[in-house]
């Protein structure tokens, strides 16, 4: 299990947050992952009130463009073997049908990151 960020100890609110996440987890034997936001942290002039996440990914702007974009790769590999996973596992064909939207998604956020890595957009 990866450990929490730094910060976590100093907003007690969280704390509380993660501990129950963590307890819920631990009782349905579910891994829980946890994120340490460098990528914004590397980039000091993003704001989220006045940008949009994507200017995380590019390659001109950026710092570490890198993080955001293999970020995105690994979540829409994520998605599409879970679409694949439900139609698999489906005995109806609307479920089977409903699972291709959450495949052409994946594959779509996995050529957004694709391309902002590369640098082309």
């Amino acid at each position: 299990m990866i450990k929490p960020f730094e910060t976590l100890s100093q907003k007690p609110c969280l704390l509380g947050v993660w501990k129950a996440v963590e307890e819920k987890a631990r009782e349905h034997g579910a891994p829980i992952i946890y994120v340490n936001p460098k990528n914004t942290s590397r980039n000091p002039w993003f704001s989220f009130r006045r940008r949009a996440l994507s200017d995380l990914g590019d390659a001109r702007s950026a710092t570490d463009p890198w993080m955001y974009n293999t970020g995105l790769i690994v979540v829409a590999a994520v998605l599409r073997i879970y679409s694949l996973y439900i139609a698999y596992e489906s005995k109806r064909k609307l479920v089977v049908f409903s699972s291709a939207p959450l495949f052409t998604a994946g594959t779509f956020l996995a050529l957004v990151g694709a391309v902002k890595f590369i640098g082309v957009f």
